[in-house]
């Protein structure tokens, strides 16, 4: 389980929609992984996350719940391979729906020495309930790319990258390209299970035919709790050692933002 507080920036890129602005934000999450035998396992997931917003924020997300799971088979000392699913549901400010969304893909790991190569592929979808579809509502297909660095066994650096696309982002007719990246560092403090986190995450969102962009930057301190592994290392190789493309769910509340 961990928690993080950070502070998000957004720009605008000159766009009509979209006003520059800087807020607090904040978030906790959950994971956990049951073994199914020697080689299969899974794993389920849960975050929340929240941006302390002023009164004057107009169509801002405010907040966002994920929970998924994972099914997979691993070979602790060469590679993983698995499918996995998802649904998240966000709000967003002076709008009266939800932004909601599910999501299924495969993922798979393979495991060098001192590193982790981890990759997601996958399908999203909204619930396309009226003629203007808004974020994925229309579907849409979405990767991404994940490098793990153990500069020791409880030292870690992880760096990701990911895209999404579909083709009515935005009033249904326009179509909108996501691409997401960020970077972590992560290290044992002292000999508990506790450990502190210094990350940094950013996406842009794109409604590429309306030519409205947003571009988020958030910058976030945390501390995590790993329980029934001996390392960072140990976690990363045989427990709970996935995640899921919250990404995919804060695209789709901005969706909402750029119409």
């Amino acid at each position: 389980m961990d928690g993080y507080v950070g502070y998000r920036w957004i720009s605008s890129d000159d766009s009509d929609e979209v006003e520059d602005d800087h807020t607090p934000t904040y978030g906790a999450g959950a994971v956990v992984s049951v073994p199914l035998g020697q080689a299969l396992s899974v794993q389920f997931d849960a975050l929340g996350e929240a941006n302390v917003l002023d009164n004057d924020s107009d169509d801002d997300p405010s907040s966002m719940v994920s929970v998924g799971a994972h099914l997979s088979y691993r070979n602790a000392s060469t590679m993983l391979v698995g499918a996995f699913a998802g649904y998240g549901i966000g709000t967003v400010t002076d709008n009266d729906g939800h932004s909601k969304a599910a999501y299924l893909g495969l993922e798979g790991q393979y495991y060098f020495d001192p590193a982790t190569l981890y990759g997601q592929v996958g399908y999203v979808k909204g619930p396309g309930d009226d003629d203007e579809s808004e974020g994925f509502d229309d579907g849409g297909w979405f990767g991404r790319v994940v490098g793990r660095y153990f500069i020791s066994d409880d030292i870690m650096l992880e760096g990701d990258v990911a895209y999404a696309d579909t083709d009515q982002y935005v009033d249904g007719d326009d179509a909108g390209e996501i691409w997401a990246w960020g970077l972590k560092y992560k290290q044992r403090l002292g000999k508990s299970p506790v450990y502190g986190v210094i990350a940094y995450r950013g996406a842009n969102y794109d409604s590429t035919t309306e030519g409205d962009v947003a571009t988020e930057q958030v910058l976030m301190l945390g501390v995590s709790f790993a329980f029934g592994a001996d390392s960072l290392k140990h976690n990363d190789r045989s427990g709970a050692t996935l995640d899921l493309p919250h990404f995919l769910h804060r695209a789709n509340m901005y969706s909402q933002t750029l119409d």
